[in-house]
């Protein structure tokens, strides 16, 4: 019995957008460009993981741990956060993986077995799309950020307008309900309760929009 006969279709749609997530992590890509002068070209897109590693080490050495980096040195802090925190998810989920002949000692190498191993592991397909997925949508924030608008509405999950959240040290209180609008993502409008976590996207902002709408 082949894989596919295994895979739910909805485990096979989840699969091949994880792979999607991989490429757009590790390779490179073609992408048009605007030359002034001599109209659309076709140039190379840098893979996401590499933006972030040049983005942390613009020299290309060191590690992304901290260690090295002196005062003036140009590392933004939320790229480095970042870094670090993928660098530690990935090591943690290596343990739960088969290991093989020749351990993977780079990052890209190491999200490459990870996702590799989901043709033996279809448990294993949830979490990599949940992971890998939260990862590209980070480092496009972290580059490109989202327009962000508080909703003046009530959650219909949790039934409130607003939530304390601290700003700059400081505990000050805000509407609930947040859009996130990314036009060059797979989820452009993101609608996201501050409050109880529930969130809405894609067919289902129309349903909010009915929940939420003021009765005449």
């Amino acid at each position: 019995m082949t894989q596919e006969n295994v895979l739910s279709e909805k485990q096979q749609l989840k699969r091949g957008r994880t792979w999607r997530f991989r490429d757009q992590l590790l390779d490179w890509s073609p992408e048009i460009i605007e030359v002034e002068g001599e109209g659309p070209r076709v140039g190379m897109q840098k893979p996401l993981l590499l933006e972030l590693q040049e983005q942390v080490r613009p020299s290309g050495e060191g590690g992304a741990g901290g260690a090295g980096f002196g005062p003036g040195m140009p590392v933004a802090a939320a790229a480095l956060a970042l870094m670090q925190d993928i660098e530690r998810e990935v090591a943690d989920r290596l343990w739960s993986l088969p290991r093989p002949a020749q351990v993977p000692e780079k990052l890209a190498q190491r999200i490459q077995y990870w996702v590799t191993c989901l043709n033996d592991r279809p448990d294993l397909i949830d979490e990599c799309y949940t992971v890998l997925g939260g990862w590209v949508q980070r480092i496009n924030d972290l580059f490109n950020p989202p327009t962000v608008v508080r909703l003046r509405r009530k959650c219909p999950a949790c039934n409130l307008s607003h939530v304390w959240e601290t700003l700059d040290g400081e505990r000050v209180q805000n509407r609930a309900l947040v859009a996130a609008i990314r036009p060059a993502s797979d989820t452009p409008v993101l609608v996201e309760c501050r409050a109880c976590g529930a969130g809405w996207c894609g067919p289902s902002i129309h349903e909010l929009e009915e929940l939420t709408r003021p009765q005449e």
